[in-house]
């Protein structure tokens, strides 16, 4: 009877030393924040996004109105306005301390998914492999007139967050259209 109840005693001792140190383990451990580092960026795409094709509309909607005014040609003056949103709209980021680029190019997933890795690892935002800086990029802008939509092809952009440690390349949709005045 005896030898029971040690051997009950020694294994519940070493069961509850085997959950107090996996408690304190746990408890060391830092919690996983990689669902909110993940969040974070999406956030981020979604904001820059939003705030550029508002960028974007306003410029084509001035210079179409600017255009028709001094009778120059409308389509030009769009994307070329476009074009120099864009250049403006990344240089604000920067001056907003955000480290965003905008690029252009044919621009798979998976090159994106690398570039995003790259840009964890060189903690700046870097332009994917194959694409090319948005200033060389006039092509990428089009303009439908009659409609009053702004289209983009083969254009994105990355960006860094220090605030979350990771690096995102995102492509503009081609589909998307913009709508201007």
């Amino acid at each position: 009877m005896m030898g029971k109840g040690f051997l009950s005693f020694v294994l519940g001792s070493v069961f509850l030393l085997a959950l107090v140190s996996s408690g304190s383990l746990i408890s060391s451990q830092a919690p996983d924040r990689s669902y909110e580092k993940y969040r974070g960026t999406l956030v981020l795409d979604v904001a820059i996004k939003q705030s550029y094709y508002l960028a974007i509309s306003d410029a084509a909607s001035i210079a179409l109105r600017d255009s028709l005014a001094s009778g120059g040609e409308p389509g030009q003056r769009v994307r070329s306005a476009m074009l120099i949103r864009t250049l403006e709209f990344q240089s604000s980021l920067k001056e907003e301390g955000f480290d965003a680029v905008f690029w252009c190019g044919p621009v798979s997933e998976k090159m994106r998914a690398e570039a995003s890795e790259g840009m964890t690892i060189q903690k700046r935002a870097v332009i994917p492999q194959g694409a090319l800086p948005i200033s060389a990029c006039a092509g990428s802008f089009e303009a439908a007139l009659l409609e009053k939509k702004a289209h983009f092809y083969d254009m994105g952009f990355s960006f860094y967050s220090p605030e979350y440690a990771i690096g995102r390349a995102a492509a503009l949709p081609p589909s998307y259209e913009v709508l201007f005045q």
